[in-house]
């Protein structure tokens, strides 16, 4: 990506580091509901039906998922300023 600064530009990428568990708890939780998506999208590629146990779990529990592209983002930046608690 460095070596490409409009792929960087686009993808809001500066850099990157590894950082020890204790200090990225939240992360942590991102990181494995990713894992999850991927591999439950992997399994029915393969022809598989069935959930993960452990996935069908905490799709048990009230999680909201979204992707957002840069106009999305931009869009809830916009929507979020002036907001209580907001810093702009």
């Amino acid at each position: 990506i460095f070596a490409h600064p409009e792929l960087k530009s686009n993808l809001r990428y500066s850099s990157h580091s590894f950082e020890g568990k204790a200090n990225v708890i939240p992360l942590q939780c991102a990181d494995l509901l990713a894992w999850h998506l991927f591999t439950d999208n992997r399994r029915k590629r393969q022809g598989e039906i069935e959930k993960r146990k452990d996935f069908r779990r905490l799709l048990g529990k009230r999680v909201k998922f979204n992707h957002y592209d840069k106009e999305g983002i931009e869009k809830c930046l916009a929507h979020s300023k002036g907001a209580p608690g907001s810093v702009n």
